[in-house]
């Protein structure tokens, strides 16, 4: 007669953790890259990117006519009360301005003012979410694109090193 003898369960036996550890192992860590991948995923590249390009010379248009204008100023940032301050120098003042916030290396961090006048040349607006570091910077009236007269003007600004940036038109 054959003895019958208690086995344990898998799970308590040294091979089978000698085969399923790696696996295991396998399985955590390629779950946790995905969970990397999605999270830290780049900016895409647009669809439209035939219309941005054609949107390219209208941007040159408009650099050309903030030339013509001689748009120059500076913009004063307040991270204390949260305020953006603009002083304007043009040939003719716009009823509103459009600050633009670009940041380098994330596209969700992108924002859009609008800045209301409160003096001659002078123009403010809250900055709810920007914080200090490097920027892209484009300044422009509000006008549509398709009105005459619209224009626009870029810089950057690091606002780690200073709360003060220059512009002026330029191409």
């Amino acid at each position: 007669m054959m003895k019958q003898t208690d086995k344990a369960p898998a799970y308590k036996e040294p091979w089978f953790w000698m085969v399923m550890g790696p696996l295991l192992v396998v399985v955590v860590v390629t779950l946790s890259m995905a969970v990397v991948a999605f999270r830290g995923a780049d900016d895409r590249v647009e669809d439209s990117y035939f219309k941005q390009g054609r949107m390219i010379n209208k941007r040159f248009a408009e650099e050309e006519t903030a030339m013509t204008l001689g748009v120059r100023g500076t913009l004063e940032f307040d991270f204390a009360t949260a305020e953006v301050f603009a002083n304007l120098e043009v040939k003719e003042l716009p009823a509103e301005l459009t600050l633009t916030f670009s940041h380098p290396s994330d596209a969700d961090r992108d924002l859009t003012l609008t800045m209301k006048p409160i003096g001659e040349g002078r123009y403010r607006a809250d900055i709810p979410a920007v914080t200090a570091g490097r920027w892209y910077l484009i300044i422009g009236n509000n006008k549509a694109v398709d009105e005459t007269g619209a224009w626009r003007v870029s810089t950057e600004a690091d606002l780690k090193q200073s709360h003060i940036a220059h512009f002026s038109a330029h191409l």
